[in-house]
């Protein structure tokens, strides 16, 4: 994380834009509550602000940010459910062990994703655009052949054309 950027309020908005999916994921798989996870996330990130966390040396700044926030949803989920600590102590303390498996799948995924986005991005336009319609977009092949006019069989070539650019891409 470099420090003290020229433009805090545009590095933090980055920060926010590229890890609020994941993290929203992550706080939604422990609450189970979508408002809950809304509001400590945005508790979380305005106390990121507060302790303007672009003037730390933080090496790993996802890993910083899903570990600290794992731990803020999980006393929020505490004090939503106003248990005592010990019984719901037990409980997380069983979902600690599994939690940096979770994280280390978590960052994979988002790996992954960047990945096929920009292999994605370095197709052919007529395959993209199909594969975009295919797959982003949801639509069978009925469906592409009314919208861009092409034949069937055209629309199909090109899927699978970029199909197998993709897989020789993300080798």
């Amino acid at each position: 994380m470099s420090r003290f950027p020229q433009h805090p309020h545009e590095w933090f908005e980055q920060l926010f834009s590229d890890n609020y999916r994941v993290l929203f994921a992550l706080g939604y798989r422990v609450s189970k509550d979508r408002e809950l996870t809304k509001d400590a996330l945005q508790g979380f990130f305005m106390d990121m602000w507060e302790k303007r966390i672009w003037e730390q040396d933080i090496q790993q700044p996802s890993a910083y940010l899903y570990r600290a926030f794992y731990r803020r949803i999980i006393h929020e989920v505490k004090a939503a459910q106003k248990v005592p600590t010990t019984d719901i102590d037990t409980q997380y303390d069983l979902a600690e062990d599994s939690f940096e498996a979770q994280l280390v799948q978590v960052q994979h995924q988002a790996e992954k994703s960047q990945r096929l986005l920009q292999a994605v991005g370095q197709l052919p336009d007529q395959q993209r655009r199909m594969i975009e319609l295919r797959f982003s977009k949801g639509m069978d092949y009925d469906q592409i052949h009314e919208a861009t006019g092409k034949s069937k069989q055209t629309i199909y070539n090109q899927i699978h054309a970029g199909i197998q650019k993709l897989r020789n891409l993300l080798k």
